[in-house]
């Protein structure tokens, strides 16, 4: 590219801080999730900043009071929930370091969805496949909520679906 096409070129249409409602969810869903490892004061302070954030593009013009309303709902929900997500993902890391392995004659390793909790089950979706049940210790029923993401390998035994791997929790 030369700087002819640089004047031409307008950087705000790639960067900016009306940009940053945009991607709030996918930062805190996926990002502090993924590649920040911290502890749950963290997590919860990532929450608390966003809010803070929103407040401060919205007072300064950058994005309407409707989109910062927005951004500080998904942090009030990412102070509660990344927390609690971090606890579900150390029972389940738990849950299969202290099991037997797991053999059985089918496997399913996908991204699931939770669609539905009771007390020891966990019903998991994933893509267009019917929602299987996955007996679990009541603990972890506990801490887990319907639309999180869960990453898994899950072996089918006599006794039904079983977790032999599990991966982060996505909460959000």
């Amino acid at each position: 590219m030369c700087s002819s096409d640089l004047e031409k070129f307008n950087i705000s249409t790639l960067f900016g801080p009306e940009k940053i409602p945009g991607i709030v969810g996918e930062f805190l869903g996926y990002f502090m999730v993924r590649k920040v490892f911290c502890g749950k004061d963290q997590l919860r302070t990532t929450g608390t900043v966003i809010k803070k954030l929103a407040g401060w593009l919205a007072d300064r013009g950058y994005i309407t009071g409707e989109k910062a309303e927005d951004m500080a709902a998904k942090a009030a929900e990412a102070y509660r929930e990344l927390p609690a997500a971090d606890d579900l993902s150390e029972a389940l890391f738990e849950l299969v370091e202290s099991s037997p392995p797991v053999e059985g004659d089918e496997e399913m390793e996908d991204l699931f969805s939770v669609v539905k909790v009771e007390p020891g089950k966990l019903y998991l979706e994933a893509g267009a496949a019917e929602p299987v049940v996955v007996a679990v210790p009541r603990r972890i029923s506990s801490l887990c909520r319907e639309g999180w993401m869960i990453p898994l390998l899950l072996v089918k035994t006599a006794s039904g679906w079983c977790i032999a791997e599990a991966g982060t929790v996505y909460p959000i």
